[in-house]
């Protein structure tokens, strides 16, 4: 059953936060195959470091690949990805990204990433 559970969690093919985050840092165009990740999308990169430093976060390498995770993984799926999905994309812990964001790690990166947190 563990097992099962640790395959649930991997990132799927084509999610790759690292990747994506060094598209965002660099602000070159995104796939065009992928979905905006928010209706009426205002969100950037600037503004996501905005919003992180209203949370107290000062955003790294390590917090970009979290985010690119989380925005790939709502612009692949429409749904809003769980806290060990991230983890697992990223490369991480999931206390490692608890530790990055706050302990209510969650909803913070839906917040910075600019995600529907509902």
């Amino acid at each position: 059953m563990a097992a099962l559970h640790r395959l649930s969690i991997r990132c799927p093919r084509g999610i790759r936060g690292r990747s994506l985050a060094r598209r965002l840092l660099s602000k070159r165009p995104m796939h065009a195959a992928m979905r905006d990740p928010a209706p009426a999308d205002d969100w950037s990169p600037d503004l996501a470091e905005a919003i992180a430093a209203r949370e107290g976060i000062v955003l790294g390498p390590l917090h970009w690949s979290v985010l690119g995770s989380a925005r790939e993984h709502w612009a692949i799926t429409g749904r809003a990805p769980g806290l060990a999905h991230l983890a697992a994309c990223a490369g991480l812990a999931v206390d490692q990204v608890r530790a990055l964001f706050s302990p209510d790690a969650e909803a913070v990166i839906l917040r910075v990433a600019g995600l529907p947190t509902d």
